[in-house]
């Protein structure tokens, strides 16, 4: 996959029709190590789009401190419910919709 993206990007560039070109990598397929840099700066790559991969919660909405594991929650007293004022940190889904998140 490479070696044919480098040689459309050497084919564009000898052309003069080189523009808006971004190489595509994910962190599933490709291992990001001292190679990867190495042959990247040695190619005629010039933009990279990468993609990592990330644990399942990492990007939850519903949840601020999903990402976080229990231990960091308790250290800080996050995992208490905040009742003095009367507000939950999660939505409200009876409803079908919620209106911090939009959905």
């Amino acid at each position: 996959y490479k070696r044919v993206a480098d040689g459309i990007v050497s084919l564009y560039q000898r052309t003069g029709l080189f523009h808006g070109y971004s190489f595509n990598s994910w962190s599933d397929m490709v291992i990001y190590d001292e190679g990867f840099l190495r042959d990247w700066l040695e190619s005629s790559q010039t933009s990279l789009y990468y993609s990592l991969q990330v644990l399942p919660d990492t990007q939850r909405k519903d949840d601020a401190y999903a990402a976080l594991d229990d231990d960091f929650k308790s250290m800080f007293g996050l995992d208490e419910e905040s009742e003095a004022d009367g507000s939950s940190a999660s939505c409200n889904l009876e409803a079908g919709f919620c209106a911090a998140c939009a959905e």
